[in-house]
């Protein structure tokens, strides 16, 4: 069966760098969350963020809520929220939550449902890394350094799912929830050794999770390569040649192809635990 709209979609993102206070959400203009609340726009469906979270509401059955999450730029936040309901006619509600504290976590989902009413895609976007790629330097990072990267890229995904659960069940085609991980979950290489340990438990947590949750909730997970964000800037150009010469379709991944395997996994009742890489090809 196919979900007409899902209501409410929230996705755990990033804002910016290591020295951000504990999380945020990529809010650029060309970042991630942006890109998944655009292309849901564009279907007629509902986006919630949640971390620092911005909740955006579509119309109601006509056409879906939408509502993204911010961290720190609350007024890049309302910006995307007034584009899209100046572009796609949706009416957008944005929340800010801190992702890296469940109690605000289950906060910001119980105010999504109150809001909207139903709950019918997560998207679990949420993120931190601090870039230290000589993996064998073990000391670079602190205590409190490892667990913010472990929280943001793993543990809060399982606080959004628990505070969501009720309301994705009550979906009667399904409710979806899926989980932004990376191709550096697979591979022995990314912006850090810490980062990649998260994203490989968030992979395997997805798998899990499907099996538990089934069959009243899909879980999947989107694993993207190297994107060209404003938060991505921070890499060395080369990187990004680099990465172009390497992969088979020379190359980089999109925001938007991204986006677009969000929207594909939501819709489609028949996938759980899988992980869909976009990534040019980088893993072959």
């Amino acid at each position: 069966m196919h979900v007409p709209y899902p209501p409410i979609h929230a996705t755990h993102v990033f804002l910016e760098g290591q020295n951000r206070p504990h999380h945020g959400v990529r809010a650029e203009k060309n970042g991630l969350t942006q890109g998944v609340c655009r292309r849901w726009s564009s279907h007629g469906q509902s986006l919630c963020r949640t971390r620092v979270q911005h909740h955006r509401q579509v119309r109601p059955p006509a056409s879906p809520p939408n509502a993204p999450s911010f961290a720190h730029n609350a007024a890049r936040a309302r910006a995307l929220t007034e584009e899209l309901s100046r572009t796609y006619g949706v009416r957008a509600t944005a929340m800010q939550a801190d992702m890296g504290n469940e109690a605000e976590v289950t906060r910001m989902v119980a105010s999504a449902v109150r809001e909207h009413s139903r709950l019918d895609v997560v998207v679990a976007n949420a993120g931190w890394t601090k870039v230290a790629t000589d993996f064998s330097d073990l000391d670079a990072y602190s205590a409190e350094e490892w667990n913010k990267i472990w929280t943001l890229n793993c543990v809060s995904h399982t606080w959004l799912l628990r505070a969501a659960r009720a309301a994705l069940r009550a979906n009667t085609d399904g409710g979806a929830f899926m989980v932004t991980s990376s191709i550096a979950g697979i591979r022995t290489g990314g912006s850090s050794l810490a980062y990649c340990m998260a994203k490989a438990a968030s992979i395997h947590m997805t798998r899990c999770l499907a099996k538990t949750e089934g069959p009243h909730i899909r879980v999947n997970a989107v694993l993207p390569g190297l994107l060209d964000t404003e938060w991505s800037a921070r890499f060395d150009k080369g990187m990004f040649e680099e990465y172009r010469e390497e992969v088979p379709l020379r190359r980089l991944p999109t925001v938007q192809d991204c986006a677009g395997a969000f929207v594909f996994l939501a819709e489609n009742v028949s996938m759980t635990g899988q992980l869909v890489q976009v990534d040019a090809g980088r893993t072959l």
